[in-house]
């Protein structure tokens, strides 16, 4: 990803939301995008804090991605 003449950036989003059991959380998003001619892509996490402790969920993570 640092070769030069590349475009490579990590997009992060922070939102309120709620866990499946209810509790108020953090939905965090991190994405690494790359941009290179037509290769694009970003691929990424998505995962909850709960906001009470801020304990990360480990069941909470999903993948992200896309060509």
């Amino acid at each position: 990803l640092s070769a030069p003449g590349k475009k490579n950036w990590i997009e992060t989003n922070v939102a309120p939301g709620r866990s499946a059991a209810g509790d108020e959380v953090s939905v965090c998003r991190l994405t690494l995008r790359h941009e290179d001619g037509d290769d694009r892509w970003g691929w990424g996490v998505q995962f909850h804090v709960r906001t009470h402790d801020g304990a990360v969920l480990p069941d909470s993570f999903t993948c992200l991605g896309a060509g």
